[in-house]
């Protein structure tokens, strides 16, 4: 009896040890099975310095010209080009230092973009006879280029998102555009003038130029971490991209006078679609 007691009592102790060490292990092992806001916590802090809260977007759309606007309906552009949209590719990278309680964060916004459109040049027929098409194909192609480009401050409401595990993030811009356009042919920048052929024209007017005004934009985003938490973690760690977005947005760019003077209506208001890159 005097024998057994011993090994009971060490029995005992050893098993409350293992009983006591069993919920730490456990608790070990969940922490580090937990979801991607947890790992966030441990890899990279949650709210970044203001230094890193840089968000990276690449743009694609249809860009609707406004150049016949200043004609109140179908003009030069659309006798040209048509009445439908143009391919449109931009990019945009906001700095957000700024974070306001409880509804998100504030910075500015530096975007730019670029279409192009092109169609076979036409002239006035020579040929006026009954039945004659008024213009026919000159041989050349005529395109105009856009560069639409703004600088915008940027509010977007992602505190509801960094809380939750709502994955969406409404987002506004409102801030200064300018674009930059010019036109030309086959054979290169149309010029426009009674002597454009001389080293030196007095009245030779080249087919480029530049439009300024405001640029507003609204847009939701959509949260891809939450798909796969995992993986989300691990692109945080590995490359230092905090988040990843789809997003669509309604942009307008009204580029319409140049520093008080007329100029080429060059602006656009349509849909763009995207994904966005929080670094």
């Amino acid at each position: 009896m005097s024998r057994w007691l011993p090994a009971s009592l060490a029995g005992g102790a050893a098993a409350c040890l293992l009983a006591l060490s069993s919920p730490a292990s456990a608790q070990s092992w969940l922490k580090s099975q937990s979801t991607w806001r947890q790992h966030t916590s441990e890899g990279r802090p949650s709210t970044p310095s203001p230094l890193e809260r840089f968000t990276f977007e690449a743009r694609f759309g249809g860009y609707y010209p406004e150049i016949d606007e200043e004609f109140g309906g179908p003009g030069p552009y659309a006798n040209y080009f048509g009445n439908g949209p143009q391919f449109y590719f931009g990019v945009e990278v906001d700095w957000m230092p700024i974070t306001i309680p409880y509804v998100g964060r504030l910075g500015p916004g530096l975007g730019w973009g670029y279409t192009t459109m092109s169609a076979k040049t036409r002239i006035a027929n020579p040929d006026t006879s009954e039945g004659q098409p008024a213009l026919i194909d000159a041989g050349q192609s005529t395109s105009i280029s856009i560069h639409p480009m703004h600088l915008s401050a940027v509010l977007r409401i992602d505190e509801l998102a960094r809380r939750t595990v709502l994955p969406l993030v409404p987002y506004a811009k409102l801030g200064f555009g300018v674009g930059f356009w010019s036109s030309g042919t086959s054979t290169g920048t149309s010029k426009v003038g009674t002597d454009c052929t001389a080293l030196a024209p007095a009245d030779c007017v080249s087919g480029e130029g530049m439009s300024i005004g405001s640029h507003v934009a609204l847009g939701l985003m959509l949260g891809l971490n939450w798909l796969d938490p995992r993986s989300g973690a691990m692109a945080r760690e590995t490359t230092g991209i905090d988040q990843a977005y789809l997003f669509g947005e309604w942009m307008y760019a009204n580029l319409d006078s140049a520093a008080g003077k007329p100029a080429m209506h060059i602006g656009t208001s349509t849909w763009v679609f995207g994904l966005a890159l929080d670094l």
